[in-house]
């Protein structure tokens, strides 16, 4: 059902004069397995990789560079690589949206980047990065706002065909990096300068009685979905702050989306009671 969504949400931001459409859109739903169309490349050889991670209803793919078991320090150089994504004969922008998150308040200084390639998915191919940093405290995922986003323009590479990946690397001695929630849009005749401080917070995420939302929203419509596209929750909200009441909603994954004249924001959330 997730082309029913991606439908939906290009229908509705036709509404508001700008034309939406996702290239990519990958959860990591699958409690067990990455996604069969994604890759990974073990390029330190430690035979640790990217792999799949849950804790209570959310799934998440992480990367480590502690293992416990008697492993300890790792030195990772793991590349998570996305399937191909066709740039060719888009117009507007393309953005990337991911969001990450650490595991130990005491070890948060992981590293990594994010790095195109135009000609193939090997980890040599990987030349141009687009996004590098050293995560800190703030990213710790018991800090509010638990899953934090990152927004990188993939704009010069419109007119050719890319993968992504997210190399983890350059550290030691810390625990896992943590990403989910990745999203490619090509955005056409858009007011930039509106959608780009469109932005919202959900906590707590799980959440078990009520979500809590907030962000630059006024004046917007909250939808709620389950993972298979079902509507639950529809609401009109003034205000820059809304509180859902989830307390009757099945354990599992859900889609918040809010509709303003900011654009469309879409957020991965999980309910558990």
């Amino acid at each position: 059902m997730k082309y029913f969504l991606l439908f939906a949400y290009v229908l509705i931001s036709n509404t508001y004069g700008f034309s939406q459409i996702f290239l990519l859109e990958e959860y990591f739903n699958d409690p067990v397995h990455l996604p069969s169309t994604w890759k990974t490349i073990d390029k330190d050889g430690d035979s640790y990789n990217w792999r799949i991670n849950t804790a209570g209803t959310q799934i998440y793919a992480v990367s480590d560079s502690w293992r416990s078991g008697g492993i300890g320090p790792l030195r990772p150089e793991n590349y998570l690589v996305s399937p191909k994504i066709d740039l060719r004969g888009l117009s507007g922008t393309v953005k990337l949206r991911y969001t990450i998150q650490l595991a130990d308040p005491d070890s948060v200084k992981e590293h990594y980047k994010v790095v195109v390639s135009t000609t193939g998915n090997s980890a040599a191919d990987f030349n141009t990065s687009v996004f590098e940093e050293t995560c800190s405290k703030a990213e710790y995922c018991e800090n509010y706002p638990y899953w934090h986003e990152r927004i990188v323009d993939l704009t010069p590479f419109i007119g050719q065909s890319i993968y992504i990946a997210w190399c983890h690397f350059n550290c030691t001695d810390m625990y896992k990096l943590s990403l989910d929630s990745i999203q490619v849009r090509n955005i056409a005749n858009v007011n930039l300068t509106n959608h780009e401080h469109a932005y919202i917070n959900l906590y707590p995420n799980p959440a078990k009685e009520n979500l809590i939302v907030t962000g630059s929203f006024a004046d917007a419509q909250l939808q709620l979905f389950t993972a298979d596209g079902r509507q639950v929750y529809q609401s009109d909200h003034k205000s820059k702050q809304a509180e859902i009441n989830v307390s009757s909603f099945e354990n599992g994954v859900y889609f918040l989306k809010i509709k303003s004249q900011k654009g469309i924001i879409t957020q991965k959330v999980s309910i558990a009671h």
